[in-house]
């Protein structure tokens, strides 16, 4: 019988939550420990921050992160991309860099505004 575990990291708690092989989950002390143990087990997902270059003339580089947690499987291809990219200025916060990243759901949005 193969089960996992996890920690959830949902909120403060850390509930140690125990999956097995029909996703059924227990050590869980709310029902987002559950979604999030199955998510987890099943699809897992991250938020990534970073920077990519930026053609300013005072700041070399723009701080940047998916709109949406992409799939973990993507982060190490991701990072390989975005040491490619250079965006020109002006650019606002919000501003999508890269639409659909890697044929994914997810954006690259900037978290900064630099105008010159």
């Amino acid at each position: 019988m193969s089960k996992h575990t996890i920690i959830c990291t949902i909120c403060p708690r850390g509930c140690h939550l125990e999956v097995d092989e029909n996703l059924n989950v227990t050590g869980n002390h709310c029902p987002r420990g559950i979604a999030y143990a199955r998510a987890e087990i099943t699809n897992p997902r991250r938020y990534i921050a970073t920077t990519v270059m930026i053609n300013s003339q005072h700041i070399r580089r723009l701080s940047v992160a998916t709109k949406t947690p992409i799939a973990k499987s993507l982060i190490f291809p991701l990072m390989e991309l975005l040491k490619t990219i250079k965006v020109e200025v002006p650019v606002h916060v919000g501003d999508v860099i890269i639409h659909h990243v890697l044929d994914s759901d997810v954006d690259i949005v900037a978290t900064k505004t630099i105008l010159e």
